[in-house]
């Protein structure tokens, strides 16, 4: 009894081989895929959760009379500056004589945190 067995064909080898990139080549360009959405994604939670103090501090300097500047918090570079002045109605003090004008400011934040963020425009509400 002889048997005519003697392995795989070369075909045989070369499906199986072309096969197997594939299944490596997709895995990989899902992880990687994975490995960017998750920068990115932590990138956003960070900034994300420092807005709220930025936005405090640019409207703190802004009601202190400044007109531009620039922070670094949590590792969130920003720099602001005042773009607009719009005078708004005369305010009467209920308890005295003087009265004030009200200003709507229009400050523009730009934000870096390892690459440039798209600007925002803060509206801030100061008087005189």
């Amino acid at each position: 009894m002889s048997s005519n067995n003697r392995g795989f064909t070369l075909l045989e080898v070369l499906i199986a081989g072309v096969i197997l990139f594939s299944v490596i080549s997709g895995a990989s360009l899902v992880y990687t895929s994975a490995i960017k959405s998750k920068i990115n994604a932590t990138n956003n939670i960070k900034v994300h959760g420092v807005l709220p103090l930025i936005s405090e501090n640019v409207q703190n300097q802004v009601k202190k009379g400044a007109t531009k500047g620039s922070a670094s918090l949590w590792g969130v570079n920003y720099q602001w500056q005042v773009i607009a002045k719009q005078a708004g109605a005369v305010r009467q003090d209920a308890n005295s004589e003087s009265s004030r004008r009200v200003f709507l400011n229009t400050v523009r934040v730009d934000l870096q945190n390892q690459r440039a963020l798209p600007s925002l425009d803060l509206k801030v509400l100061t008087w005189e």
